[in-house]
Order: C-alpha cells, then structure tokens, then sequence
C-alpha cells in the first residue's frame, strides 16, 4: 500500500488521540498529579493548560510530524514499562521496595549470606517467570528500535543485532543483581545502593546506544527551521485569498469531521465498554445504587450514555459530525425512494449537524446537569427531526412539480411521492398529539408545535398545488384561473408560515427574557427574525404589488375586436396558441390576456419588443385631478379678492 494510501486511510485516526486527552481533562475524569500535588492548587491548573496546549498543537501538527511524536512517545513507553518488569521482578528477588526513594535503608533481605532467605540463581534462571520475563523484555526492545521514523539516523542500526544490544539494556538490573547475589563481592548496603541507583539510570543506556537524542534534536531543529517557510505560507494564503480560503484549506488537511467522528465513536465505545464491564463484574445481591433510580438498569445504561455522549464541547462537536452521515443517509434513502431525480439530499447532512451544534450552543448543553442534559438532548433531537422532515419536504415538493407537469403517468414515482407526502402529514400530527398527551405545556413545546404544523402546512400546500397542475396537465383545455388558484393557495401557504414565524419569535423572546439569555440565544432570534419575518413578509408583499399591478395594466388596455384579430391572423407569442380574443399592447402588440399577465409577473416589457408596457391613465381618473385642480384655483382667486 502507498505512502499516500496510508495517508488517507489512517490520516484522521492519528488525530482522535490529542482530543481523548482534551476531552478528558475538560470533562474531569483525569487528573493529573492528583495524589502529589493539591487537585485544586494553581500548578494543576498551569499543568492542565500546559497539557491542552501541547494536545492542541499535536492535534495540528503535519502527520509526519505528529508520527514522530507518536513514536517518541511509544519509546519512552517502551522504556518506562521496561522499568515497571524490572521493579517488579527485582522485587521478586526480595527488593522489597526497590522504587523508594530512601537509598540508605538496606533492601535485600539476606544477599549472598548463605542463610535461608539467599536467592539462587540457578533456580531463578529455570523458573518461568523468568523466561517470561525475558520475553517481555525481547518485546520491548523490538518496540523500542523498530519504532519508525526515530532511528533512521542511528550508528547502531548499520550493525547486525540492534535488539540485542537493546535486550541487553533492559535486562541489565536484574542480571546485576543476581551477579552480585552469586558472586557477593560487595557488602549488602552498598549492592542494594549500586542495584537502586543503576535501576534509576539504566534507561539511558538504550536511548544513548541507538542516538535517540540526535534523532530527536535532528528533527526539532529540522521543523523549526521551517516554521518561518510555514507561516509565510499560511500569511500568503490570507493576504491573497481570505480568511475563508486558509480555514478551509486548514479544514481539508485536517479532515476535520472524519476526526471528530472517529473521535465520538471512539469516546462511546469505551463508555459503553467502560459500563458493561461495571455491570458484569457488579455483584448481584448488592448492585450499585445508581443502577436503580425508578428505573430499569437497560434503560439507566442508555441515559447514562446519552448524557455522557454531549458532556464537553468536543462531545458536542464530535456528536455533531456524527450525525451528518446519519441525516445524510435518511435523506439519500428519501431521494432514492422518489425516484432518484433531485438532488437535494446531500446537503442535509452538512445543515442537521450544524444546527444541532447551534442548539447545543443556545441551550448550553454540556453545562447541565445530567438529568437536565438528558431532557434537553432529547428535545433538540425533536427540533432536529422535524428539521430533517421539512429538508425532506424541500425534495419532496420538486419531485412532485414534475410528476404533475409531465404527461407520462409513471404511477409507481406518484404512489411513492403520495406516500412520502403522507408519512409528512402523519409523523408530525402523531408528534404532536404524543407531545400534549405526556408532558406539560412550556414554551419548548409550543416552538415544536408550531415547527411541526408549519410543516403539515407546507406538505398539504404541495399537494393542492399537485392535484391542481395534474388536472391542467390531464384535462383537455386550457385553464384560464390555473393560476389564480395556484396563487391563493401558495399565499395562503405564506401566510401561515408568516404567522408562525412571528409566533416563532415572540416564543423565542419569551425565552430569552425570562428563561435563558445568551449571546446565541439572541443572535439567533436576530437571523429568524430578519429571514423568516422581514424577508418572507416583504417577497410576499412584492408578489401582492406585481399581481396587482399586472392586473390594473391588463384591465386598462384595449381589447383586440374581431377585425384586429382576422387582420392579425397569428398565434399568441406567449403560449402559441390561437388568439381567439386578445387584449393590444400600447406597441400594438396582441396576447391572450392570461398570458400576458403571468408575463407582467415577471417584469414589464413587451415579450417581443420589450418596450416597457406602461399603465395608460385612467379617464375617470383625469376628471377627478381637473375638478380638483379647478377647486384650488378658485378657492385660491377668492383668498386673493
């Protein structure tokens, strides 16, 4: 497999590591120094911050250079686990305390006296402890010099046997300390001295015999170096292109929500791991308090997990990313089941997770406590369900445009579109009536009544507007009032979810003011009121002005007579269709007047000349302004007189 391959299949895993760390220092499960120092004393916290740091820059190092430092770390592991066996096994040969720190007190118990407790040699070589102790230390000196991208600068990788000399090293304590248990050529304080103190420092042996710390100090100067060619870089890409070009570029290199997923799942598993071993190894006749709070241990465990699966705000991120693939399969399912002909499913993914991370946000998710998270996720994963819905609307209703205006009746897309529709009408009424049936009013639930009803709204809107143009499409003859209808629905469709959206913002000011303020809370209302309020009132109120004032221009214009329309002898330039009666443009042009009303929607020329129609004066109109006019003239000769 290639270097490249690699690099994109195993890029992101490398990545999840720094944010374990990060997440669990935020969320409190691991503290550092926490028997040495005062968990709450400043060092902790400069340690804490310190280790962020670090975990944040890992997190954005280059992935040649977090794989060394994913190397560095797991020879130093090596090394220090190396030395864990040795304590262990010196202890066995009566070291007692061999990871003390008081040198002068003597730790052997009887080395080399001839009395019972002596240790023999021979009879430690042949136990299989030993042997598997000189496995595990074969094991680690493999680790240690197969590591990659640490020794290619080593001298003692051109000779033939590096994991012995390795081996060698880390064997040496106890090797020591039965030389001098066989051959006692030292008083027994002073070999209990020389076996502590050369315990303590024979780690360095390795690291010295393979040049580790060259290799090291070879790399840091390496990537420092070329910190400046780096942040030249990156300054170039913001002064040529924008902050939003560096961000996605950053975005891309990272993969940042491939990370973040692969985090979450990592995180739950060793939650869900974490507590299946707590239930199986609790004992049966008393099990934890906690499992047993009104509630069945199964369904405990899943609010547990729930709760623990948002604690911190990379849960939240991690969370978020996670849903993305889940929204975008239910709507590429949903596309797939109309017949595969919109693509508007692929961005349902991008748009759930970011507003179920907006939510999070506004709601403060992670700060709660865990009953009140509980409740709180599962009412955000209702917003974001009917979310999900209303996106599945927006494909839904392309789909059934086309299958009304086309005269292939495919029956089997109509039945599917039909049922989708249906299932859009049925999910959000039976939400509703679950909702008011089993808890009590607040304005949570009037938000997520009046998104669900706003949604049953807009499917039965898409349906009227369906049957009407498939009637057009089917019947016979032309339907002159197609589009009045097509209008009074839409507006009334509009109308509706103006209101909701007021609604909408009123709920929502009402929970700023007296429930739960923020800083997103009303940045949030600020963007529904200016979007859902301000601009669907006024493109409403554009398309009221534009049909009435076609209207005023079709009914003040002239109506072709039967002579204009047999000296015309032509077909409407609009539909082509035969002009049987016609209305005359002030350019003497003639449309069906129909035709040229839905044109007048649009803008206001002539479709062949387009000289702009203007709205001829009114007779009536003219009379009024002259008596008028005649009025003030004369109310004005007799001031003056």
């Amino acid at each position: 497999m290639s270097q490249n391959a690699l690099e994109e299949r195993y890029g992101p895993l490398i990545r999840v590591p720094p944010l374990l760390v990060m997440d669990a220092l935020i969320s409190g499960r691991l503290t550092l120094f926490r028997d040495a120092i005062d968990e709450h004393s400043l060092l902790v916290t400069l340690i804490h911050l310190a280790v962020l740091l670090i975990c944040g820059v890992l997190f954005f190092l280059p992935s040649s250079t977090l794989k060394l430092c994913y190397a560095l770390m797991v020879t130093m592991t090596a090394l220090k686990t190396s030395q864990w066996w040795n304590g262990i096994f010196l202890q066995k040969l009566g070291m007692e305390n061999i990871t003390t720190k008081d040198s002068n007190q003597t730790v052997l118990s009887s080395f080399g006296d001839g009395d019972e407790g002596t240790v023999n040699t021979l009879d430690v070589m042949s136990s299989d402890e030993f042997l598997l102790y000189l496995c595990i230390q074969l094991m680690y000196s493999f680790i240690f010099t197969k590591t990659p991208a640490l020794l290619n600068r080593s001298r003692i990788m051109e000779s033939e046997a590096p994991v012995l000399s390795v081996w060698l090293c880390l064997v040496s304590p106890v090797f020591l300390c039965l030389f001098l248990n066989t051959f006692p050529v030292l008083p027994p304080d002073s070999a209990t001295y020389l076996i502590k103190t050369f315990y303590r420092l024979y780690p360095i042996l390795p690291i010295l015999l393979l040049d580790v710390v060259w290799s090291m100090l070879y790399f840091v100067h390496y990537y420092l170096t070329n910190v400046r060619v780096i942040a030249r870089t990156y300054a170039r890409i913001y002064i040529q292109f924008g902050i939003q070009v560096l961000v996605e570029n950053q975005w891309v290199r990272l993969r940042v929500p491939t990370v973040l997923r692969l985090f979450w799942l990592t995180r739950f598993g060793l939650h869900v791991g974490r507590l299946v071993l707590q239930y199986h190894y609790a004992p049966t006749s008393s099990p934890p308090k906690e499992m047993y709070v009104d509630r069945t241990m199964l369904s405990t465990a899943l609010s547990e997990v729930a709760t623990e699966s948002c604690s911190t705000m990379i849960a939240v991120l991690g969370l978020s990313a996670t849903l993305s693939p889940v929204a975008n399969a239910i709507g590429n399912l949903a596309r797939l089941f109309l017949g595969g002909e919109r693509d508007g499913g692929e961005n349902i993914g991008t748009l759930a997770s970011v507003l179920f991370f907006i939510l999070a946000l506004q709601t403060g998710l992670p700060d709660l406590s865990p009953e009140n998270r509980l409740v709180r996720l599962g009412r955000n994963m209702g917003l974001l369900s009917t979310a999900i819905l209303h996106f599945i609307h927006t494909m839904l209703n392309g789909t059934m445009m086309q299958l009304s205006t086309s005269h292939v009746i495919n029956r089997g897309k109509h039945a599917r579109a039909l049922t989708i529709a249906t299932l859009l009408i049925v999910l959000p009424i039976w939400f509703i009536v679950y909702l008011w049936t089993t808890n009590h009013i607040g304005t949570w639930m009037l938000a997520l009544t009046a998104f669900c009803l706003e949604l049953v709204v807009k499917v039965t809107v898409t349906l009227v507007v369906y049957i009407l143009f498939f009637i057009d499409t089917q019947g016979d003859t032309f339907w002159e009032q197609l589009d009045d209808y097509v209008y009074y629905v839409k507006a009334t469709g509009s109308t509706i979810e103006f209101i909701s959206g007021i609604f909408l913002f009123v709920n929502g000011a009402w929970i700023f003011v007296f429930e739960s303020r923020g800083i997103i809370r009303a940045f949030m209302i600020c963007i529904h009121a200016y979007f859902n309020i301000f601009q669907l009132g006024k493109d409403g109120w554009k398309k009221f002005k534009n049909r009435r004032l076609a209207v005023q221009k079709i009914t003040l214009m002239e109506q072709a007579t039967a002579e204009m329309l047999a000296s015309h002898n032509d077909v409407c330039a609009i539909c082509y269709q035969e002009l049987n009666n016609a209305c005359v443009t002030p350019c003497h042009h003639l449309f069906h007047a129909m035709c040229l009303r839905k044109w007048l929607y649009v803008q206001d020329s002539c479709p062949l000349c387009h000289k702009e129609i203007m709205v001829p004066e009114d007779p009536d109109d003219d009379d009024d302004d002259d008596n008028t006019r005649h009025d003030e003239v004369d109310e004005n000769a007799a001031q003056d007189d």
